[in-house]
């Protein structure tokens, strides 16, 4: 199952590589792709993982996912 979030804070590349490394942490995540100029991250798991979690594995980060309203 591959899901794309949009991320909030995003600024370099550096920045990819904290939220690829924040994320592929997450039970259940196969690969995570984070794209600076699309401000996006793009998870592969092997199952549906609620965005609470993602959320939670980015908490001690300046990132956030930013949730459609």
């Amino acid at each position: 199952m591959t899901s794309t979030y949009q991320i909030q804070g995003m600024c370099c590349e550096n920045c990819t590589t904290h939220i690829q490394e924040a994320l592929i942490k997450v039970e259940g995540v196969n690969k995570v792709s984070a794209d600076l100029e699309r401000t996006e991250a793009v998870v592969e798991a092997e199952m549906h993982i609620p965005v609470e979690e993602l959320q939670k594995a980015l908490k001690n980060t300046h990132f956030d996912i930013v949730l459609p309203k």
